[in-house]
């Protein structure tokens, strides 16, 4: 008990120093956040792009597959993946 409240009262004393950081860590947790949200929908565009062409690919299409590969977002492995099946259609 005793260290809670020494440890609360120097919170109530540094209110300014505590609420900075406060905040801080709370804008930081938002920035990864939402860093993370962009390049889970950047890897799920690429790969749904990537089955796209990989189903022209499976239906023998090879004109249109190569075109729907050349449109896989440059992402991850999907880029060097849809390279090398352009590569195999040519």
């Amino acid at each position: 008990m005793e260290f809670t409240g020494r440890a609360w009262q120097w919170v109530l004393d540094n209110r300014r120093l505590t609420t900075a950081v406060t905040v801080s860590v709370l804008i930081l947790l938002a920035a990864l956040t939402g860093v993370r949200q962009y390049r889970n929908h950047r890897d799920s565009s690429a790969a749904a792009a990537f089955r796209k062409a990989t189903a022209l690919f499976a239906e023998g299409d090879g004109s249109r597959a190569a075109a729907a590969f050349a449109e896989v977002p440059r992402v991850r492995a999907y880029a060097a993946l849809a390279d090398l099946y352009r590569g195999h259609i040519a």
